[in-house]
């Protein structure tokens, strides 16, 4: 009760943000690799292995966060992990616009 208004309603509203971020997000990163790979892979001259584990990459991180996750939500819990997650994707997506090489 000691917070004042501000902070008090700042903190849910970004994670409000965060949560509904992530789907957005992870819809977006699932869908983003399809239109995009046979451009990709001709610009940056990627071989077929190159070109899947570009388009497998998305599905590959789901799978080590999973194991990870449950422990990850126990310890910190829901809200910090959901911020968590979406910067580590806002990062990741920068990175992706930034990139000119495999």
């Amino acid at each position: 009760l000691s917070n004042p208004p501000a902070t008090r309603f700042l903190y849910p509203l970004v994670v409000a943000l965060a949560a509904v971020s992530q789907g957005l997000l992870f819809g977006f990163s699932l869908g983003f690799t399809s239109p995009a790979l046979a451009p990709l892979a001709a610009e940056l001259s990627l071989s077929t292995l190159e070109a899947s584990t570009f388009a497998a990459l998305i599905n590959i991180g789901a799978m080590v966060a999973g194991v990870f996750g449950g422990r990850a939500l126990e310890s910190q819990g829901r809200k910090s992990c959901l911020v968590a997650c979406s910067v580590i994707f806002a990062v990741g997506f920068g990175f992706m616009s930034r990139a000119t090489t495999l």
